[in-house]
């Protein structure tokens, strides 16, 4: 019997609350018909992936940075800490996308470090 494959969309699902889960589905219909075709039969290369998003993370960056400066008081601390994600996220993406690694070795990710497959020699 052939093992079945879990789509991207069920391992993100996998990942967050039911109701997350419930949104990812809607993106990823509205995706469906505004594409053709899911994320799983994109022919993007990993490296236009990347960089994609690289983008959605700054994007969320700057969403978040704004609510700070909107929100209600006492949501700070909690826009903080996703503000510091977010960064973190767009600032690894970023020494990934990176023709050349920075100066200092020690800020270069490694694709060894993360966590999934080795970096193809294609990209």
């Amino acid at each position: 019997m052939e093992e079945k494959k879990i789509s991207i969309l069920q391992k993100a699902q996998k990942r967050v609350v039911p109701e997350a889960a419930r949104l990812l589905e809607e993106r990823a219909r509205r995706g469906l018909e505004t594409y053709g075709m899911t994320l799983d039969e994109n022919p993007a290369p990993l490296r236009g992936r990347l960089q994609h998003a690289l983008e959605e993370a700054l994007d969320l960056l700057q969403y978040l940075e704004w609510a700070r400066e909107v929100a209600p008081e006492g949501m700070e601390p909690q826009l903080d800490e996703l503000c510091a994600l977010a960064a973190e996220i767009a600032n690894v993406l970023t020494r990934m996308n990176a023709d050349e690694p920075p100066d200092d070795p020690g800020d270069w990710v490694e694709w060894r470090d993360l966590e999934g497959p080795e970096m193809p020699p294609e990209f």
